[in-house]
């Protein structure tokens, strides 16, 4: 069973123009794809696709710095019944 999944970073308050750099890793250290969609508003759609229920350790940096909380643990669906909206705010946490 394949899941695509997707949540949403939030850079407005970190500022516009830097990068974006995000590596999801499984408990075997396998890394998953993560394709990364700049929404030209500070905001950027990451995407996956999950392939099995597994956790997944997600580390994101904004501009070369890993943002606080980095890196966010999470578990990939079983199913798109299990799929919740998130949103990760970069420059909220002081």
């Amino acid at each position: 069973m394949s899941v695509q999944t997707e949540f949403t970073v939030d850079a407005r308050k970190a500022g516009l123009g830097a990068a974006l750099d995000i590596t999801a890793v499984d408990p075997e250290s396998n890394v998953t794809d993560v394709k990364v969609t700049d929404n030209g508003n500070g905001t950027f759609t990451c995407r996956y696709t999950a392939t099995k229920s597994v956790l997944l350790t997600i580390y994101i940096s904004y501009g070369g710095v890993a943002v606080p909380k980095s890196p966010f643990k999470v578990c990939k669906p079983i199913s798109s019944f299990f799929l919740i909206p998130l949103t990760l705010c970069v420059g909220c946490w002081q």
